[in-house]
């Protein structure tokens, strides 16, 4: 539909690895081939191609993954985009799972940053070197496109063992001449080579005998050399079934007598509460010895406890000579919970706590007050010389009360009262009106 976005039938499963990087699934990145520049590549040379893979990964070594393609001849690095891992192929193409992927490039997979993809094959050695995510240079093979799905795909145990036993579980189609491991919803595949007349025996032993044709029969002995023979021994499995409920059994019994005694225990412990017996030692039961460790902890825990507030409250003693730690101590004792102990040091600490002096109060110790009426009787029968002397009064306080000390000491060793500094300005200021304006400026 068109105004949609781009449709593909083919999305790829992804899921989130416990160490945060991701994992893309059964990726399509090369298959055989037959081409005038790059020479061919067929079924033997596919096998050989898995094998040394599988071989390189055993030894703990994996292809890498990179943003684009590596130049001829360069030994530059590329960014990486994570390795590839779980090699297979199915006669025509191989697929791979792109494992470690970084949570930033894979969103940007994830956007259809990096569609394409192609490998860089090294033909005489018959090895995949690694698989370059191609942003928009067209690839060799053309594959669907590297659109993954919305939704993430939670693998549970079974999937995750089987997925990593590809070469041991395998399950057999019969529809033709050969049968598929098909683990992973029915895209990957590693083929395993059978006989028609192995399938059909299968199938004749299940259902009854069928009917065959004469093509089918000629068919027939030219396979017979790849046939694995498939066998189940009935009696056998139903020896193997019944040890293993004979184990089941005895791990059941051993719970049940198990739980006997903890039941007896808490009998016994119930009557003693009551007065009906005497408390049997701590070997009589399970429950009793349990419930004797428990109480031993928590004596423990309780005299740690009060040798940690006990080393506290020494040291707030010892800064505060007006406190006796015996007595605190002893107060300290008297507390059952850790939680009140806490409260109680800290009560203490409080209390004895000295406290630097405040800014306000240092300013306090050197303020000088200035009686204002006394200076400024004298000056009231003129309206404007009272403003005048009030405006000079209060920049003698503010000059002998400022925060540099040194200054305002030598002001008030020049000037000693306010009624000096005051009666000096005044007079002034009528000799030579604005003198002690400028005297400012």
């Amino acid at each position: 539909m068109r105004g949609t976005g781009i449709f593909t039938k083919v999305k790829y499963k992804w899921t989130q690895q416990p160490n945060g990087k991701y994992t893309v699934f059964d990726i399509p990145i090369f298959q055989t081939f037959k081409d005038k520049k790059r020479g061919k590549l067929d079924k033997r040379d596919g096998a050989e191609i898995v094998k040394n893979f599988n071989e390189e990964r055993t030894d703990g070594y994996y292809p890498r993954a990179h943003i684009e393609h590596q130049a001829e001849g360069s030994t530059e690095n590329k960014t990486g985009a994570g390795f590839l891992d779980n090699l297979r192929f199915d006669g025509k193409t191989f697929f791979a799972d792109l494992v470690e992927i970084p949570d930033v490039l894979f969103m940007q997979i994830k956007d259809l940053k990096y569609p394409y993809r192609s490998v860089e094959y090294h033909a005489d050695k018959k090895k995949i070197l690694s698989l370059a995510l191609l942003e928009s240079q067209a690839s060799f093979f053309q594959f669907p496109i590297l659109n993954l799905e919305e939704e993430e795909t939670k693998l549970n145990t079974i999937q995750q063992y089987t997925c990593s036993l590809r070469e041991q579980v395998l399950q057999f189609r019969a529809d033709d001449d050969d049968a598929f491991c098909d683990l992973c919803g029915g895209t990957t595949k590693e083929k395993i080579k059978m006989s028609r007349k192995s399938i059909k025996k299968m199938q004749t032993d299940e259902h009854g005998p069928e009917e065959t044709s004469p093509q089918d029969e000629a068919e027939t002995p030219g396979l017979e050399e790849n046939v694995e023979a498939v066998s189940f021994n009935p009696e056998e499995m139903m020896g193997q079934c019944h040890e293993l409920l004979q184990g089941i059994d005895a791990k059941v019994s051993k719970m049940a007598e198990v739980l006997d005694m903890l039941l007896s225990g808490e009998e016994e412990e119930k009557q003693a509460a009551a007065g009906q017996q005497e408390i049997a030692p701590p070997t009589s039961s399970v429950a009793m010895q349990l419930n004797e460790i428990s109480k031993r902890l928590r004596q423990i825990e309780h005299h740690g406890n009060v040798s940690i507030h006990a080393s506290r409250l020494k040291a707030i003693c010892e800064e505060n000579p007006s406190l006796i730690f015996e007595e605190e101590v002893e107060n300290l004792q008297k507390f059952s919970s850790d939680k009140d102990r806490k409260v109680f040091v800290d009560m203490i600490e409080s209390r004895s706590a000295r406290y630097p002096i405040h800014e306000a109060s240092k300013f306090a110790q050197n303020f000088t007050r200035v009686d204002s009426n006394k200076v400024l009787a004298k000056f009231q029968q003129d309206p404007a010389t009272m403003q005048f002397a009030k405006s000079v009064l209060k920049d003698y306080a503010d000059t002998v009360n400022q925060r540099n000390r040194d200054a305002a000491d030598k002001f008030v060793a020049m000037w000693p009262t306010a009624e000096k500094w005051v009666e000096y300005n005044v007079e002034m200021e009528q000799v030579a009106p604005g003198s002690y304006k400028k005297m400012f400026n």
